[in-house]
């Protein structure tokens, strides 16, 4: 044995130094590895680092508006050509915004038919991702309605009926968001939000609606379109105080209001901001009366920073939008977790011009808009824009 052994010692070293080399190189992968793991999970939770691929921030710009419609006199000055009701919205920068929202209110025509022809969603498409349908005037509530199809069939999210006592009045919705990576590249994103949208007529909220309201809210933030339809006026009544207040009791984020169809004033309400109406996008009348050619419209920047909650919404809130009246108990049985919001948000008047069609607000309304809402006082005192 000793005898084979140093005849062959040469070779045996060389075994070994080779099962060392290998054990070494398996060692230093597993710790490569490891540390590649370790990334992935700084990746996912944010790290501040200047890593292209890691996500620190998630946001989205949206516009949401008042009361727009194609309906009424708009509908026979369009003469059919789709495009009309649309042709003045270049203006704001459709661009510079992840998403677009509205109201859409279908006037009736002329001889009292509700006028929201199909033949106008696909242009609409190119513009508005979500439309809220909480009014008087948004035809039928049936999910087989033609109008429902075909804002489903052109991608257009939507939630709300005509009828004053629907129960389910919030919905999930998609917002195109984007990340902030760690070397300010941006890669596109998903943010989770519950839309309601409410027509509440002269009654008070019912318990059901609040309920719809809260178990949204406890799970992503939600905002809220009420269409109150009181008479016409700028001043605030105390029902629609108390309507628009216990919204925000029950966990919204914020109220915009849609009625009356003149812009009205805004209020704090526990740290959220109410808006109680934001007038007319586009006018389908033919009244001379210039507070109902005057709207508002808000810009607002929602953003977060990552953690793996975030990251997980990102990646559910297509699933969610498309399950809708299961999306609570399926996020909930995922474990996650109501994201945290910040808001950036810009008040932006608005005009209407003879055709009934919005165009830069004119000097009076610029500066009168911010000080019927209290604007600059209160944008500062809301508890997310601090």
């Amino acid at each position: 044995m000793r005898y084979y052994i140093e005849r062959h010692s040469s070779k045996i070293k060389r075994f070994l130094f080779l099962a060392v080399l290998l054990i070494g190189v398996g060692i230093v992968a597993k710790l490569l590895i490891a540390s590649k793991q370790d990334v992935v999970k700084n990746k996912e939770l944010g790290s501040s680092s200047n890593d292209p691929n890691t996500p620190v921030l998630v946001s989205t710009r949206v516009l949401a508006t008042g009361n727009f419609g194609w309906g009424g006199a708009i509908s026979s000055r369009s003469g059919g050509v789709t495009s009309y009701p649309f042709s003045t919205l270049a203006e704001f920068s459709r661009n510079q915004y992840e998403a677009w929202m509205t109201n859409l209110y279908c006037a009736p025509d002329e001889v009292g038919e509700n006028n929201c022809q199909t033949s106008f969603v696909e242009e609409m498409s190119s513009w508005f991702n979500i439309v809220a349908l909480g009014n008087s005037s948004s035809g039928s509530s049936s999910a087989s309605s033609p109008l429902r199809q075909a804002l489903s069939n052109f991608g257009i999210q939507y939630i709300g009926s005509k009828d004053p006592a629907a129960s389910n009045i919030c919905a999930p919705m998609t917002l195109p968001a984007r990340f902030t990576m760690g070397d300010t590249s941006f890669k596109v994103a998903k943010m989770p939000l519950a839309l309601c949208s409410i027509y509440v007529n002269e009654a008070n909220l019912r318990a059901d609606q609040i309920d719809n309201i809260r178990a949204y809210s406890a799970l992503m933030p939600t905002w809220v379109y009420v269409f109150n339809n009181p008479s016409n006026g700028l001043t605030t009544t105390a029902s629609q105080s108390s309507k628009y207040q216990s919204v925000i009791d029950a966990g919204a984020d914020m109220v915009l209001g849609n009625d009356p169809i003149s812009v009205q004033g805004a209020e704090n309400y526990r740290g959220k901001l109410i808006i109680y109406s934001m007038g007319n996008l586009t006018y389908q009348g033919s009244s001379v009366d210039e507070e109902i050619k005057r709207g508002i419209m808000l810009s607002i920047t929602a953003s977060s920073a990552i953690d793996q909650n975030v990251l997980e919404w990102s990646n559910f809130v297509n699933q969610c939008s498309l399950e809708k009246d299961n999306c609570i108990n399926v996020s909930r049985g995922k474990g996650l977790s109501k994201p945290s919001y910040k808001y950036d948000i810009e008040l932006i008047p608005v005009s209407i011009d003879s055709n009934g069609l919005p165009v830069e607000a004119d000097k009076t309304w610029s500066q009168l808009a911010p000080e019927r809402l209290g604007w600059a006082d209160l944008i500062e005192t809301l508890d997310y824009t601090k």
